[in-house]
Order: structure tokens, then sequence, then C-alpha cells
């Protein structure tokens, strides 16, 4: 084998040795990641109203256009604040998740 050979074998070994590392050193995704139109965290979309309650607690808000409710008055569709996150529910299932930044209050 020439030099040049055995040189670039060991070029691509360093490499992909060195890559495996780097890759095995990632963090592990968390369950708090936000997945554009699938979830943020443990909400995801599709699950029901009592599902969400469960996992964020009471909501700080209940509306619908500019209208508010509670929980024992809710119409087909309606949103629910909680902090930094809102979630849309048409028909007891979520919709839409939208998160905002706390640094944009």
């Amino acid at each position: 084998m020439g030099r040049l050979t055995v040189a670039t074998v060991a070029l691509v070994v360093i490499l992909l040795t060195s890559s495996h590392f780097v890759w095995a050193r990632q963090p592990v995704p968390s369950n708090r990641t936000i997945v554009p139109g699938v979830r943020v965290g443990e909400i995801a979309l599709g699950m029901s109203k009592d599902d969400v309650l469960r996992r964020l607690g009471k909501p700080q808000v209940i509306y619908y256009l500019r209208k508010k409710y509670t929980l024992d008055n809710l119409p087909d569709k309606y949103g629910m604040e909680f902090g930094h996150m809102r979630v849309f529910i048409i028909d007891d299932a979520v919709r839409r998740i939208d998160v905002q930044s706390p640094s944009s209050h």
C-alpha cells in the first residue's frame, strides 16, 4: 500500500471515530422540547382537555373571541392560557399550541 493510501485510510478512521464521539456526547432530547406541528413538552396535538388539565393544572384564563369562560361552561371552541403557553381546543381535542417567550412580556 502506498503512503497516500495509508494516510487516507488513517484520516478516514480518525474522522469517523471523532464524529462518533461527538455524536455520542449530544444531549438526549427532553420531553420539554418543542416539536412544531406535534407537541410542546408533554402537551401534544389531539390530546383531550382533561389530559391537558392533568399535566398543566388549572388555566389562568379560558376564552373564545372576547368572552371568558370557566371549566363548568365551555363552548365547543376555546383557548386556555397557562402562563406563556396557550392551548386551543375544538371538540375536546387540542388543535393548536402557542408558546410565547418569557422575555416578550
